[in-house]
């Protein structure tokens, strides 16, 4: 597994993300969203789903975006659609075709949402729960 952290996706905000590769040719990718409630958190606490998915042949991106109280809805929305930019044009080694969004609650809205914007579908949580422990 190949690990890339603090990936710059939106300079002007200072927003990174992680990259977890998985050994071999990536099956698509998944833009794994951390929980928070919009408040607090950050994308090291998806660590361990992100390197399960990985281990399944999935690249996984982990993005941070900016929360509360600090920032107002819509900015961490907003972050979300400037990763999904920024997602389009990177040379990232996967079929952007096979790319999905999942959050755990209670931001699980957001990828329920992204198809509105950005044609990323989203990966229903049971589903992930399923996939990543078992």
């Amino acid at each position: 597994m190949q690990i890339k952290h603090d990936v710059v996706y939106d300079a002007a905000n200072h927003l990174t993300l992680d990259i977890y590769g998985p050994d071999g040719v990536a099956r698509g990718g998944i833009i794994q969203i951390h929980g928070g409630g919009w408040f607090r958190g950050d994308k090291a606490k998806d660590e361990d789903w992100a390197e399960r998915w990985a281990a399944r042949q999935y690249e996984v991106l982990v993005p941070n975006y900016r929360i509360a109280p600090a920032f107002h809805y819509p900015a961490a929305q907003a972050d979300m659609e400037t990763l999904m930019t920024w997602v389009k044009t990177a040379q990232l080694p996967f079929d952007k075709h096979h790319l999905a969004a999942v959050a755990a609650p209670p931001v699980a809205i957001w990828p329920s949402s992204l198809p509105l914007s950005t044609a990323c579908p989203p990966f229903p949580f049971p589903a992930f729960w399923t996939l990543a422990t078992g």
